[in-house]
């Protein structure tokens, strides 16, 4: 991706984005803020991430380690630009 598709990619995700919590964050990242701490929202979806995993492994939803590399490999050659 150049720097030219990954800004466009960016100005859509930011004009498509409601939360005033998350574009206060992207500011602060971009702007260089030594204050910049961590939103609650990222903590939140973190923690949801943790216990749905979880659940997952208690329901037997796992990959064994080939499985999940053929996944990835097939995720990400599917998102290189050609």
């Amino acid at each position: 991706m150049t720097a030219v598709e990954l800004k466009a990619q960016l100005h859509s995700m930011i004009d498509q984005e409601e939360s005033l919590e998350k574009l206060e964050a992207v500011q602060a990242v971009l702007s260089g803020e030594e204050d910049y701490t961590s939103p609650s929202w990222e903590k939140e979806e973190l923690i949801r991430r943790a216990k749905r995993s979880e659940e997952d492994i208690k329901a037997g939803r796992v990959y064994t380690l080939e499985e999940a590399k053929a996944r990835m490999a097939s995720y990400l050659k599917d998102r290189m630009p050609k």
